[in-house]
């Protein structure tokens, strides 16, 4: 049985404007269900693994590259020893927003919804190609104090996001391996956390008994309904706790049966109490 690592709290909370990484592993378990608090631009190279986003199954080759926004619950499945290969751009909301204007929203291709919506880029082999050529500009220029440098960096960032939209905007049709009934399940778990939520009750609305329903969701998704709800809940819960809303109010708003429940679950998902989350997060937004 392989084990799951869950990343350390800077991986899903804490990074700056932008931040670039190059992996390289050859015996990397499979990665627990987890969400960020920025954008993530992933870039893969080599390797045998399988990326699920919001209940959709990505199986992915060489040049694919995937654009996960952060209210997206994903995670990875790296099923052996084959040398694993990757680029990774973390970037955050304001930097994005800062960077773009009025007419051109450079976080549109993490966000665009439509009947089609993937988290796998459309590009051709070629723009693939030029997509990775941008990231080790980047890459290159991120490790120079060279005068002027960071400024490049800013610009060929800037640079790849327009590439991006230009492509994901212009593709007829994307696809994505999903289950029907998963997505179903999914997008009734997001209208609904705030409510009584049991896997009978989801299981009733979709017309499927509760074990079929259990069994689906964790071939899909590779977690448990309850976990997703959880980690769906929780996600809630700091962007109203970011709102000013007391603590106490948001544990009921986001369905938590008791604030000590919420206080633990909060504190044993990030790393911190929910005030201290305020605290030093408040500042940052």
């Amino acid at each position: 049985m392989m084990n799951i690592i869950n990343w350390p709290l800077r991986h899903t909370m804490i990074v700056p404007d932008k931040y670039e990484i190059y992996y390289k592993d050859n015996n990397l378990s499979e990665v627990a269900l987890h969400h960020h608090d920025f954008f993530e631009l992933y870039y893969f190279k080599s390797g045998n693994i399988s990326f699920i986003i919001e209940g959709r199954s990505y199986e992915l080759k060489s040049g694919d590259i995937l654009l996960i926004s952060p209210n997206e619950l994903h995670q990875m499945k790296n099923f052996d020893q084959t040398i694993y290969e990757r680029y990774v751009l973390w970037i955050s909301k304001n930097w994005l927003k800062t960077m773009s204007s009025q007419i051109t929203d450079l976080s549109q291709v993490f966000t665009i919804q439509s009947k089609n919506r993937t988290n796998k880029c459309p590009a051709s082999p070629n723009e693939s190609k030029v997509i990775l050529e941008i990231i080790k500009k980047i890459s290159k220029l991120n490790k120079s104090t060279k005068f002027g440098d960071d400024t490049r960096s800013n610009i060929h960032l800037i640079e790849l996001l327009l590439l991006l939209n230009e492509i994901y905007i212009k593709s007829d049709e994307v696809q994505a391996m999903s289950n029907e009934t998963i997505e179903k399940a999914i997008t009734y778990i997001n209208n609904n956390f705030s409510k009584d939520l049991q896997v009978s009750t989801i299981a009733d609305h979709l017309f499927i008994s509760p074990s079929r329903l259990s069994h689906l969701f964790k071939v899909k998704t590779g977690t448990s309904v309850y976990q997703y709800v959880i980690k769906r809940r929780l996600m809630e819960a700091k962007s109203l706790l970011l709102s000013d809303m007391p603590a106490i109010k948001v544990a009921e708003k986001c369905g938590f049966c008791s604030y000590l429940g919420f206080f633990k679950l909060f504190k044993k998902e990030y790393g911190m109490t929910p005030t201290e989350y305020y605290k030093l997060f408040n500042k940052i937004e």
